[in-house]
């Protein structure tokens, strides 16, 4: 009698499964579907202990939905990461950059000590008001080439170099919701570099993050010649629909597997990876997440060669 009991609820929670990962796959469809494409990684682990009770309880129909739950997640994984430049740190990296959505409301701004002496080319920091901006002085000494943004919410932008570059403080504004957000364009002598915080795709706010994608994606392809760098919060994970049809349109590749999360930092195993580094024309790079700072999120680091 126990054991008819947990195969009913072993194989309800399976059909909950499997329901879930088809759903997680109608990100073409609706904006709204696309966020359950983020948890990926929770529904491999989810498969696993479901295929695992399936086996201990002898349950052939369970089994079976999780079997197939299992593979269509992975595929979707497999393809997304397949992609994935992720080579081993090289001492002969030509450039160095280090991104962080520092938390509009975070009150550390003791980490920006140890950037000083650092041995980054460049710096963005995230989430970045008045106050971020004031305390972050410190690092023109070491990177004197600044564009700075801040805001008094979320969508503020610091960026620091110690390269001269061609300096454009460029700002996103929305034709479908009032929606205006910074983001930094750095044309060096070599690369071009992009430092974004992407819109939050909630509610009305879904479509004007792929408008935001979709206008970085036609700047990219307005210069073919260029190599590019792009980093920052995308809030968006390498699952996603969204995130791919842009990776695709605007020619990036990722530098992360999206396995490991960067947000949120105070309960990682529940965390996704939204934080991202991508590039195009670079063939050697060097994906690295640093430890927690005081954000939500933590910091991520590129190398490039």
């Amino acid at each position: 009698m126990l054991r008819k009991f947990c195969q009913s609820i072993l194989l309800l929670l399976s059909s909950v499964y499997l329901l879930t990962v088809i759903i997680s796959f109608g990100g073409f469809f609706s904006l709204e579907l696309d966020l359950l494409s983020h948890f990926r990684m929770h529904y491999f682990v989810g498969g696993l202990v479901l295929l695992l009770l399936s086996c201990l309880l002898f349950h052939a129909k369970s089994l079976g939905m999780n079997l197939l739950g299992s593979i269509l997640n992975l595929s979707m994984m497999a393809l997304a990461i397949i992609p994935v430049q992720h080579n081993r740190e090289t001492p002969m990296a030509q450039h160095q950059i280090y991104s962080a959505n520092v938390l509009f409301g975070n009150e550390n701004h003791a980490l920006l000590e140890p950037l000083k002496q650092a041995p980054y080319d460049h710096i963005l920091l995230l989430e970045t008001g008045k106050k971020w901006q004031k305390e972050a002085q410190i690092l023109k000494e070491d990177y004197p080439y600044v564009i700075e943004q801040p805001r008094n919410h979320g969508g503020g932008l610091l960026f620091f170099s110690k390269h001269k570059f061609k300096q454009e403080k460029q700002v996103f504004k929305s034709q479908k919701t009032p929606v205006e957000l910074p983001y930094i364009w750095a044309e060096f002598d070599d690369y071009i570099f992009i430092g974004l915080h992407a819109i939050t795709p909630l509610s009305q706010f879904a479509s004007a993050r792929n408008e935001q994608m979709d206008m970085l994606a036609t700047r990219i392809n307005a210069h073919p010649n260029h190599k590019f760098i792009v980093m920052g919060d995308f809030n968006d994970t390498l699952w996603s629909f969204s995130f791919q049809r842009f990776l695709k349109k605007a020619g990036l590749t990722p530098t992360g597997t999206g396995l490991l999360p960067t947000w949120p930092a105070s309960f990682l195993p529940a965390g996704i990876q939204i934080d991202h580094a991508l590039v195009k024309g670079f063939n050697h790079t060097y994906f690295k997440i640093g430890s927690e700072n005081g954000s939500d999120h933590l910091p991520i680091m590129l190398s490039v060669q």
